[in-house]
């Protein structure tokens, strides 16, 4: 098939665009493309190369024009579509992407850039000639503020703040974001007045949630302060005024002839006993109380801070020696109310009474505790741990209490076993004659008299200084 002048004249421009592409054209020569029929071009007509076609009048910015004097414009951008993929700044992937010899892709802006030498071809970094790079930093040195982070953002370095809680001043700390701040978490919060994070603000606060707040009060997150309510829903009393839980506002909040208190945010009202329905009126503070003086508390006594009756209210108001002991709201006439009102190493049960001991612990030594609060050797005969007096009799360790303790041929007396048939005794008050034996521990006895006591016999016994003495078996 013969080409018509049109196809031939579309052939030649695109022999002439890909001239422009890769030689740095700028267009074809004026009016006419060398070898082409002849005929006019432009003079206001366009040729889109993309569609092989030609086109009138108007152009689009992907477009290649031969206007009036024969020049081919470029599209918006600057580039040609010429049927080979374009880099669009901002859209390098890496050095490939970069047509031409020392040109690289810029880590940080991903555009197409020449590859520098040294440091005049970076103003605002420092030259690295190995990748051509322009970095921010290299080193310290190079960061107007703050450190060179190597291994920044995809292994870029980085000036950053900080990297290291080292590299900030004082007690502060690198955060996660590369600042140096006060706290990234409740370790590093010191003291009792601040000791939680506020990770949003980086700051040490009183409170950041209700739960760092003691009791039922709530944290006022805006000033990190633990208050006691937010809203009246935190009350026990109707309103929240200026993080208090009160009981009015204004006089409105109150019943009746009551007004609201602008000290205590309180409804009172009373000015003398008549509008008191029960108790007295304390003028002062215009409200009904239970008592004004101890004439208004029969055998009790009124606290006159509290306006209650009391059981006492000092010490004098308690007899016996005891004190007036206050455990919050109660007031009572006891012994003691701690280890601090009894003497010596005494001390006070929960019945407010001193004594020696409440448990073994109390006691020294191997001694244990009585109910009665003493301290004793022992109290049964498991607390005996003396194989030679097993017994407790007493709150004493003894060697036997009754005969069936005793080895086969002795008999007990005064909690010791003794061998049968001989009597025995201490002291001359426990013999009929006043008189024992102390070598022996028998009574000494005159065999005509018959000093012995019931069942027992006045045995001659040589070889002892008395001659005799009561025995149960001569």
């Amino acid at each position: 098939m013969v080409s018509t002048p049109k196809y031939w004249m579309m052939w030649a421009l695109s022999l002439c665009v890909v001239a422009v592409v890769f030689s740095g054209m700028t267009g074809c020569a004026e009016g006419e493309v060398e070898g082409a029929p002849t005929g006019d071009v432009g003079n206001g007509g366009t040729l889109d190369v993309t569609s092989n076609d030609t086109a009138s009048n108007d152009t689009t910015a992907n477009d290649t024009t031969a206007d009036g004097g024969g020049e081919l414009d470029a599209g918006e951008d600057g580039d040609v579509e010429t049927g080979v993929d374009v880099i669009e700044p901002g859209e390098c992937e890496d050095d490939s992407d970069c047509a031409g010899e020392d040109r690289v892709c810029d880590p940080y802006s991903f555009d197409c850039v020449d590859a520098c030498d040294d440091e005049e071809d970076c103003p605002d970094g420092v030259c690295d000639p190995t990748s051509g790079y322009c970095l921010p930093c290299v080193d310290d040195e190079h960061c107007d503020e703050g450190v060179c982070d190597l291994g920044g953002d995809e292994d870029l370095p980085l000036c950053r703040e900080c990297v290291v809680n080292l590299d900030c001043d004082g007690e502060l700390v690198c955060s996660e974001e590369y600042e140096c701040v006060e706290c990234v978490d409740d370790t590093v919060c010191p003291g009792p007045h601040t000791p939680f994070c506020d990770t949003e603000e980086n700051i040490c606060v009183r409170c950041a949630t209700d739960d760092h707040c003691s009791g039922n009060d709530v944290c006022d997150t805006e000033a990190e302060e633990c208050v006691e309510c937010m809203t009246a829903d935190h009350c026990s009393e109707p309103f929240c005024h200026e993080q208090s839980c009160v009981g009015c506002i204004d006089d409105d909040d109150c019943s009746g002839d009551d007004f609201c208190d602008e000290t205590t945010k309180s409804c009172r009202g009373c000015t003398d006993n008549d509008d008191c329905d029960e108790g007295f009126c304390d003028t002062d503070e215009q409200l009904c109380v239970t008592c004004l003086e101890h004439d208004h508390c029969g055998s009790q006594y009124c606290d006159t801070d509290e306006h209650v009756c009391r059981e006492c209210v000092q010490n004098s108001h308690c007899s016996g020696g005891e004190d007036c002991i206050v455990e919050g709201d109660n007031h009572f006439c006891a012994e003691c109310g701690d280890d601090n009102d009894c003497s010596g190493s005494q001390v006070c049960t929960s019945q407010n009474e001193c004594v020696d001991c409440e448990g073994d612990n109390d006691c020294s030594g191997s001694q244990v505790c009585t109910t009665g609060g003493s301290c004793v050797e022992c109290i049964g005969n498991n607390d005996c741990t003396n194989a030679s007096f097993p017994h407790c009799t007493d709150n004493q360790c003894v060697e036997c209490t009754q005969d069936n303790h005793c080895d086969s041929g002795y008999l007990c007396h005064e909690m010791e076993c003794w061998e049968e048939g001989t009597a025995v005794c201490s002291d001359d008050d426990e013999c009929p004659s006043e008189t024992c034996d102390s070598n022996f521990g028998a009574c000494e006895c005159d065999p005509i008299a018959s000093e012995c006591s019931s069942g027992q016999t006045c045995c001659i016994i040589f070889g002892i200084p008395s001659g005799s003495i009561c025995t149960y078996d001569c």
